[in-house]
């Protein structure tokens, strides 16, 4: 409402505050514009992500993203958005497989320095 995406009208209440309307059908087709577009915020959720885990990602990939004009936030194409999901599989996958070095030198039965 702030950015001039949905019109609005300011009214004071009963109180004299002065309140911000908008109409009803104009947040229903905007909530239905947006319904079907991926933002980052949503998606590093989705993926169990902190923001700029999924931010550095997007970075790192050199993937492109469309930032909207009012808030900021990045739009993801669905390509973008899978090559996402796929490389947070990637790195999930790789930490399974993983273990730390005092354990990796318990298995192999050698000391710390020489696992190092």
């Amino acid at each position: 409402m702030t950015d001039g995406t949905i019109a609005t009208v300011t009214v004071p209440d009963a109180s004299g505050v002065p309140r911000r309307h908008a109409r009803l059908s104009d947040v229903c087709q905007l909530r239905d514009r947006l319904a079907g577009q991926i933002v980052l915020p949503d998606l590093a959720y989705d993926l169990g992500l902190r923001y700029h885990e999924a931010y550095n990602m997007l970075r790192r990939l050199g993937l492109e993203a469309e930032q909207r004009p009012g808030n900021g936030e990045y739009l993801l194409t669905d390509v973008t958005a899978e090559a996402l999901r796929v490389e947070h599989e990637r790195i999930q996958a790789l930490h399974g497989r993983s273990m730390k070095l005092a354990a990796a030198a318990r298995a192999l039965k050698v000391a710390l320095s020489t696992a190092a």
